[in-house]
This record gives structure tokens, C-alpha cells and sequence, in this order.
């Protein structure tokens, strides 16, 4: 698994865990106030400024500067570079195999962004803001991987559609306030990111394979909204895993948490609850569909925090678990791993349901 640069720099104060924060012997720069230590000699990085002329990846190094174009909004020409950073489009369109990652100026980039080429956008405080049509759009059979970066503004379409034939990537990042958060049919991966408040749902695969983990999907649907919060048709492939599905709203006749049906995708470590028909609590079923959802929690919920996370009213840091979630904690046998922070996996006796691994 990916160990993202986060885990450097969000802490207590960003994810309001104070149940992580008392525990001893740790070192989170959010709780102590002490800066992490950058090894220059291995190009460790937590942010960009550690990597001068470059950009902080998500693997924790900085990439080499010769594959970097640089962009910002009131970019021009063609250079690209850190001192004449381009358009995006400009880079997109100018990217090869050994020049492919671009580096976002933090900032607004209003209008649709149309991604044929393989690229690597890495973009921490960069929002990719659409005025008409999907935010997003990957095409042309792209590999395309999106770090960092927000996606609003769709209110009639998707932050991020993938068509076929197209292999994306999402790590750390926010999609909220669309119609759709996410529509693909090609190969899909997203991890420790946030969807929120897309009117119609969050993630609506049609095609392809999917590899979701550890994200947190809330507060997304309506009343009128017509799918699930995640829908997921016959005939795709891949896994659902240590996912928060919470607080999300559909019409009368929708399922409002997870509708899966394909066979062949496996749901582990889930937390799917409190997911309402137009805002009113204690639907059964949560999940319906082919897939496999035993090895998840998957109860309906009664609202008013009853699983006891941090604040409900604070979106995703909200919905961190606490030493009172005693109904999703230490539930499931499970390889090592790392939660939406990147805190380890498991913590205590076994894994926590959900995105969140409470530290122990």
C-alpha cells in the first residue's frame, strides 16, 4: 500500500482526534507542533517547499525536477517551468513518457480539464473549479493519476469521469459538491480521499474494474436523488475496502448506502451506516446488490452519532472513530496496513470497520 505524504503533516489538529493525540509515544507533527524531519539525502519530502524546483509526491520523495512541468492559471508559453509555469491545458497537451508530471500552483483552475495524455497532476491547495460540464474528464486510453487536488463545480455532470479504456488514480483527494463525484467505466482507483455533498451520489461505475479503499463517502444524495451513494453495475471487477459510507440521502425508492452488483467485487472493512431515505434514519437494507459485504458493518443506524465518532457535523475529520465506537473497533482479522491517515493498520487486537483505524 501507497504511504501518502499526509501522514507527515495531518494530525490531531487537522482530523480533531483527540483519542490519537493522548496516546503516547507517538511523533505527529499535528499534536507536538514539531516540524518532521526531512532525510535531503534519500529526497524525503512532506511538502513542496522540500523539494525546490520540484513537487512533494505522494510516496514521500520529491520527483526528479527534469520530469516536472509547472502550471499555473495565468500560466503562458510553452516552457512550463518553475519560473515560466504554463497553462494546464498547455501541459497536459505537451506531456511525454520521461515529462509527464505536473505540478499545480496552489490556486483555482475554473473551467473543464480534459486529460488525453499520461500525466501525473499533483496539486496540494489546487481546485479544479468547472463552470458547465464534468470538471474532469479522462479520455483517449490515459494513464492518469490526480494527487491532492480538489474537484468541484460539476452541479449538472461529474467531478471526475473516466472513460473506457482509461486506467485512473486518485489519492488524497477531495470531490465534492457536483452532481456526480465520480462516473467511470475504465479501471478506477481511489484512495484516502474525501467525496462530499454531490447531489446524485459519489461514485458510479457502469465498466471496468475498481480499487476503492479507505476513503470517506458522506453526506452525498438528496431527497430526490436517484442512485446509491456508491453504485456499482454487473460485470465489474476488484474490491470495496475500509470505506466510510455515512450520512449519504436518497428518494423513497433508492438505496441510499452501497448498490453493488457485481459478483466478482469483494467489500471488506466497510463501514456503511446511517445512510437515510430522505433524511430520515434506520434504513435496512444498507447494501444490496451480488457482492459480498459479510466481512463489513453494514447496520442501518439510528442517527445522532450513535456509532460515537468525533462530530458528525464536521465532515470527514468528524467522522474519526473514538475508544467509544466500541461497536466498529478491533472487529476484523486483517493484513497490515494503513488508513486514511496513514496511521497503521491494525492499531489494536484487529482492524476497525471504516477509513479510520483508531490509535491505540
Amino acid at each position: 500500500m501507497w504511504r501518502v505524504a499526509l501522514i507527515l503533516v495531518v494530525g490531531c489538529g487537522r482530523h480533531l482526534n483527540p483519542e490519537w493525540c493522548a496516546v503516547a509515544g507517538h511523533s505527529d507533527p499535528g499534536c507536538t507542533a514539531v516540524p518532521a524531519v526531512i532525510d535531503a539525502r534519500s529526497g524525503g519530502c512532506a511538502v513542496d517547499d522540500d523539494c525546490p524546483g520540484s513537487v512533494c509526491l505522494p510516496t514521500g520523495g520529491c520527483a526528479d525536477p527534469n520530469a516536472v512541468l509547472h502550471v499555473a492559471p495565468d500560466g503562458a508559453g510553452t516552457a512550463c517551468t518553475s519560473e515560466l509555469p504554463c497553462q494546464l491545458a498547455t501541459a497536459i497537451g505537451g506531456a511525454l513518457p520521461d515529462r509527464h508530471i505536473i505540478a499545480l500552483a496552489p490556486a483555482t483552475y475554473r473551467g473543464m480539464v480534459a486529460i488525453d495524455h499520461s500525466v501525473q497532476l499533483v496539486g496540494r491547495n489546487a481546485t479544479l473549479q468547472a463552470a458547465t460540464g464534468d470538471a474532469v474528464t479522462v479520455t483517449s486510453s490515459a494513464v492518469a493519476e490526480l494527487d491532492f487536488v480538489a474537484i468541484t463545480g460539476a452541479v449538472a455532470a461529474s467531478g471526475l469521469t473516466c472513460a473506457a479504456g482509461t486506467t485512473v488514480t486518485a489519492r488524497a483527494v477531495r470531490i465534492f459538491g457536483n452532481q456526480q463525484g465520480i462516473t467511470s467505466a475504465g479501471t478506477l482507483s481511489v484512495e484516502r480521499s474525501t467525496l462530499s455533498s454531490n447531489t446524485d451520489g459519489a461514485v458510479v461505475v457502469t465498466a471496468g474494474a475498481i480499487d476503492l479503499h479507505d476513503n470517506f463517502i458522506l453526506n452525498n444524495g438528496s431527497d430526490t436523488a436517484r442512485v446509491a451513494s456508491v453504485s456499482i453495475a454487473a460485470g465489474v471487477t476488484g474490491a470495496l475496502a475500509f470505506n466510510t459510507v455515512a450520512y449519504n440521502n436518497a428518494r423513497q425508492t433508492a438505496d441510499p448506502g452501497v448498490d453493488c452488483n457485481a459478483a466478482a467485487v469483494t467489500g471488506t472493512g466497510n463501514l456503511v451506516t446511517d445512510n437515510t431515505h430522505k433524511g430520515s434514519f434506520g434504513v435496512s437494507p444498507q447494501v444490496v446488490g451480488a457482492c459480498d459485504f459479510t466481512r463489513s458493518y453494514t447496520a442501518p443506524g439510528t442517527g445522532g452519532n450513535d456509532l460515537r465518532w468525533v462530530d458528525v457535523t464536521a465532515g470527514a475529520p468528524g467522522f474519526h472513530l473514538t475508544s467509544a465506537s466500541t461497536a466498529v473497533l478491533d472487529q476484523l482479522a486483517c493484513a497490515a496496513g494503513e488508513d486514511f491517515d496513514g496511521d497503521p493498520r491494525p492499531s489494536g487486537a484487529a482492524c476497525d470497520f471504516g477509513a479510520d483505524e483508531l490509535k491505540r
